[in-house]
């Protein structure tokens, strides 16, 4: 996984995310945070792709190894290599939840209990030193047995 998601629910199995279109994707980011490098960088792809899905949700990703580099080197680079990764293999996606646009929490609001129900929550990068933050997710990986605990703590 990437270094800032975490599993908060047992996986058998991880089917990449989607959370709209990248047009909405987009739509969603300039709402939220204005014509940032991010929306930037997602604006490239879409340009290219107007019709692909946005899998930039801060959930875990697989990739093969040669067909990543294939991508990358195909695409020169560009950013959100998920979009590009899963939209240009065609696999098989799964929507979030009814109304969760993204898995990641970004501030001291968007931790809740409703977090909890989500298979994964990612974490930015202020995010980390709130105390609430680790007192929520100790409390979901509590719910696992001791022994098998340290494989979710450290990778």
């Amino acid at each position: 996984m990437h270094d800032d998601v975490y599993a908060i629910k047992q996986i058998s199995e991880i089917k990449p995310h989607i959370r709209c279109t990248l047009q909405e994707h987009l739509d969603i980011i300039e709402k939220k945070f204005g014509k940032n490098w991010y929306y930037k960088h997602i604006e490239l792809v879409k340009d290219r792709f107007p019709k692909w899905l946005s899998y930039e949700t801060h959930t875990p990703a697989v990739f093969n190894k040669q067909k990543f580099k294939y991508i990358l080197d195909k695409y020169e680079w560009l950013w959100a290599t998920k979009s590009l990764y899963y939209n240009h293999y065609w696999i098989e996606w799964v929507r979030l939840p009814e109304g969760k646009q993204d898995c990641k929490i970004y501030n001291q609001q968007d931790i809740s209990k409703q977090m909890l129900k989500l298979p994964y929550i990612s974490s930015d990068d202020a995010i980390v030193w709130n105390d609430k933050f680790w007192e929520l997710l100790d409390t979901k990986l509590m719910n696992i047995a001791k022994h098998r605990r340290m494989r979710y703590l450290f990778y």
